[in-house]
């Protein structure tokens, strides 16, 4: 059926908008990020910057959440330096795990949601978490599969499993495989099992 002009008018923004997942940033993107900003003239320690780009893994949010602590922490000092990479670290990282811990809730609710039984999606979602716990690791779709499988989950309800966990971020197409859209998720989740 066609979209009538009507339709669309009375759609919301998010209804009319396309969907963008976005992909991991390279090092040297994530530095570029980083450089843009004014930072007011700072002094900018390399090394702290490199800190900050190997920290947030090529994940924009994350890289979004070091640029935001990295701003308040350092005013009204006139460096970004080893002090203020240590004062921001502490707010990314209660951020990073209310993001996870949020991440991780909904994998149960969505499981729940669609009649998949919670123990089994976390289960599979584990071990998923330590297929791909490393930020260069690779895992198909039929290694997806089996972890499902493994896990307890029917073939009926393993469609919507394998929608859930790539819909809330976890995985990411890379040609012909999955990676891990937030590799720090994995590991969060491999020492934090429910």
């Amino acid at each position: 059926m066609p979209l009538l002009l009507s339709d669309a008018v009375d759609a919301s923004f998010v209804e009319r908008a396309p969907i963008i997942v976005p992909g991991l940033l390279s090092a040297a993107q994530s530095r570029q990020a980083l450089d843009v900003p004014d930072w007011r003239a700072w002094k900018k320690d390399e090394a702290t910057l490199n800190a900050v780009v190997a920290e947030s893994m090529g994940y924009p949010y994350f890289l979004q959440l070091w640029g935001k602590a990295l701003w308040e922490k350092g005013y009204p000092r006139t460096a970004i330096d080893t002090d203020v990479l240590q004062d921001a670290r502490t707010q990314v990282d209660e951020v990073r795990r209310e993001f996870y811990a949020r991440r991780y809730d909904e994998f149960e609710a969505d499981a729940i949601e669609v009649g998949i039984d919670r123990d089994a999606m976390l289960s599979a979602v584990l071990a998923i978490a330590e297929h791909v716990a490393s930020p260069d690791a690779f895992i198909s779709t039929g290694e997806i599969n089996w972890h499902l499988e493994d896990a307890g989950i029917d073939s009926e309800h393993a469609v919507d499993a394998k929608k859930i966990i790539i819909d809330r971020g976890f995985l990411t197409r890379a040609a012909d495989d999955w990676r891990p859209s937030i590799p720090s998720l994995a590991a969060y989740i491999c020492a934090h099992p429910r």
